[in-house]
């Protein structure tokens, strides 16, 4: 079982990251890395992708597809109005 995290490089993102891995869980990281940061994310396969952008649907699809990703924790978010 693979889970996708979106916005796992995070500071939530990490924490559930870090906790599918304590379950033996296989994880792959897709964050744009606007605030998220690389080191949060350890050995876990990182994908920088835009979820807002006109491509990610193909993006996310191939990744998907690559890391036999069979369910998602979507945790990607802007916390500010103006963004």
């Amino acid at each position: 079982m693979t889970v996708l995290v979106t916005g796992g490089a995070g500071y939530i993102g990490a924490h559930v990251v870090r906790l599918l891995q304590r379950r033996d869980g296989q994880v792959v990281v897709v964050d744009d890395l606007s605030t998220g940061s690389v080191g949060r994310v350890g050995d876990v396969p990182l994908i920088s992708i835009n979820i807002a952008a006109d491509d990610a649907r193909d993006q996310l699809a191939t990744t998907m597809s690559e890391h036999g990703v069979d369910s998602v924790i979507h945790i990607a978010a802007k916390k500010q109005v103006g963004e």
